[in-house]
């Protein structure tokens, strides 16, 4: 899931308008004094004038200073982190303290969720993809729990993120690609590995192309089937067995097949797309 905040007018940009519009009053009082009444001298005026002038300003000056300081949302932070309200942690927790303003850009990210410990609530992992928050070897990302406390901070991250059927110290195990291969995460001592580039490498290329080939035996793809492409742009924390192919029909050119297999269970889905529908055709 890619995300990015909403951008809007800056109130220190509006302050500033602010302080152009008084400073410009200011100049048309000293207008109206010096065309007034005859019975007052000029150095009243002169005094009424300049007070005028520096109340304004330092009225305009305050709200300027004001709003020019780093802006913090006026909504309560959430109690209940979820992928819908993560914006708020990124801007608060990941931003800020490294001295960005989230509304001078949109600074995008990824992120995904998965129980990883059992107790019934989602982690989330962030996996940032502004260039400030990458290198040649991947991309700085934030494990959080619910409540937005930092599991793991972690670099040189990059996608594929995948969840294992195995479990360290009551916390699953993933896999994440870092320095051209992927790498296995395992929970200890509280945390997850802050440098997978490191960690031991995981192949599973053996499984994909067993996978592969149970596609290209199915009967759908024997009839009328070709191009099978393996489909490598999955949602952070997808099942590390499981695996997703596209193919194209003879027989339906418009269309194109998604064939998702569980290699643990044998579990076969197939789901038909034209025109942005699907259509689940097999489910064994």
């Amino acid at each position: 899931m890619l995300r990015s905040p909403v951008s809007y007018l800056r109130p220190c940009s509006v302050a500033s308008l602010f302080l152009k519009s008084l400073v410009f009053k200011s100049l048309v009082l000293k207008s109206l004094v010096f065309e007034s009444i005859a019975f007052k001298s000029i150095a009243f005026k002169s005094i009424a004038f300049k007070s005028l002038v520096l109340k304004n300003i330092a009225v305009a000056s305050l709200v300027l200073v004001t709003a020019c300081q780093p802006q913090t949302s006026v909504e309560p932070r959430p109690s209940y982190f979820t992928p819908d309200n993560i914006i708020r942690l990124v801007n608060d927790d990941i931003l800020k303290p490294e001295g960005l303003d989230p509304t001078e850009k949109e600074y995008q990210f990824k992120v995904g969720e998965a129980d990883l410990n059992g107790d019934g609530h989602q982690e989330l992992m962030i996996v940032m993809q502004d260039p400030y928050f990458c290198g040649s070897g991947g991309c700085s990302a934030y494990l959080i729990n619910y409540k937005g406390e930092v599991v793991t901070k972690m670099s040189v991250v990059r996608e594929p993120i995948l969840l294992a059927n195995r479990e360290s110290q009551g916390w699953k195990d993933f896999y994440v690609w870092s320095d051209g291969s992927l790498r296995q995460m395992s929970f200890e001592d509280g945390t997850y590995p802050s440098n997978p580039s490191v960690e031991p490498k995981y192949n599973r290329d053996k499984e994909l192309n067993t996978a592969t080939k149970f596609i290209e035996v199915q009967e759908v793809y024997v009839q009328d089937g070709y191009d099978l492409v393996h489909i490598q742009d999955v949602p952070i924390f997808f099942p590390a067995h499981t695996y997703q192919f596209r193919f194209r029909d003879y027989g339906q050119p418009n269309q194109s097949h998604i064939a998702t297999l569980d290699m643990v269970t044998g579990d076969l889905q197939l789901e038909s797309q034209s025109d942005g529908q699907a259509t689940n055709l097999v489910d064994e």
